[in-house]
Formats: C-alpha cells, structure tokens, sequence
C-alpha cells in the first residue's frame, strides 16, 4: 500500500513540474527568434532574444514589451480545443481558457467554449 501511494505521489509530482513552463524562451521562440542563455565570465546568467545577426535584447524584458517592440510580432488567438502553452497566448473570442477542472479532467489549459455558472455546474456534477 505504501508503495502505491508513493507512486501516485511521485507521478503527481512529476507532472506538476513538468507542467510549469518557462514563458520567456516559449515567447521568443513563438515570434520566431532565437532565445539565447548562459553564464558570463562574472558567473552572472544572462538570457537574450536574437532578432538578428546584430539586434538582440534581455529576454525577460521582451517578454514584458520593455526593448524591441519593433521587432514583436501579433499572436494567433487560440481556436476552441487547442492547447494554451503559455501565458501569453489567448483564447480566441466567446471562448475560454480551462485547466479541465470543470469536466473532470486535469491537465495543461485549452480553449473550451465560455459557460455561465448552472452550465458548469452540470458539465461538473455530470
């Protein structure tokens, strides 16, 4: 018995860790860039969006519309059924994002059709 809850443990675990995703090289690769990190020689680490061979910024601060707006590109909304990776991407409209909480399931977030309160009450207690 001990060993079956500490399996169950360690797989909720597991995917909990794994579900948390870093945004920052999610949100330059999905522009299209290349997302470069490291340690420089003061071991202090560093994380750059390249744009090109001579234009790059600070990753994070690309990420929060701080440098390199120019180089910012529009994000697709996300169609009813598809997965949101990260936070920056969105449901399209009259949808909305769920973690499957309210149709039993449990899991990264996708884009589902917006419901009031009775209508996601009934999906959850059926």
């Amino acid at each position: 018995m001990k060993k079956i809850i500490s399996l169950i443990i360690l797989i909720f675990l597991a995917v909990s860790v794994s579900a948390a995703m870093d945004p920052v090289p999610a949100y330059c690769e999905h522009q299209g860039y290349t997302y470069e990190y490291g340690q420089d020689e003061n071991n202090e680490y560093y994380s750059f969006c390249i744009f090109d061979k001579d234009n790059k910024c600070d990753a994070r601060e690309f990420l929060r519309e701080e440098c390199g707006l120019e180089y910012k590109k529009d994000i697709e909304c996300r169609q009813e059924g598809e997965t949101l990776f990260s936070d920056f991407e969105k449901c399209c409209k009259r949808l909305e994002s769920s973690n499957g909480w309210g149709d039993k399931r449990i899991g990264q977030s996708s884009c589902v059709e917006k419901l009031n309160f009775f209508q996601k009450l009934w999906r959850w207690i059926f």
